[in-house]
């Protein structure tokens, strides 16, 4: 009886592969009450199989993510 030949070709790398995203912090406060001021905030990317896992922020920007981290505000003049 003959035996079929081994396969030429097997499967891998079958897991699925991580998207990246950017998780965000809450805004500072102000830092000007009038006048023009600014606010930030922390963006840290992560990957929807480890969310808790900080990665390279590279890997996010590389995936097209993109994360607000400073804004204007309080931009009305100061009255004198």
């Amino acid at each position: 009886m003959a035996t079929a030949p081994p396969p030429s070709s097997r499967a891998c790398n079958t897991e699925a592969c991580p998207s990246y995203f950017f998780t965000l912090g809450g805004w500072t406060l102000c830092n000007q009450t009038c006048g023009g001021g600014y606010q930030a905030r922390a963006a840290t990317c992560v990957n929807d199989l480890d969310p808790e896992q900080p990665v390279d922020n590279a890997l996010c920007v590389s995936a097209g993510a993109t994360a607000e981290t400073l804004r204007l505000c309080n931009t009305a003049p100061c009255v004198t």
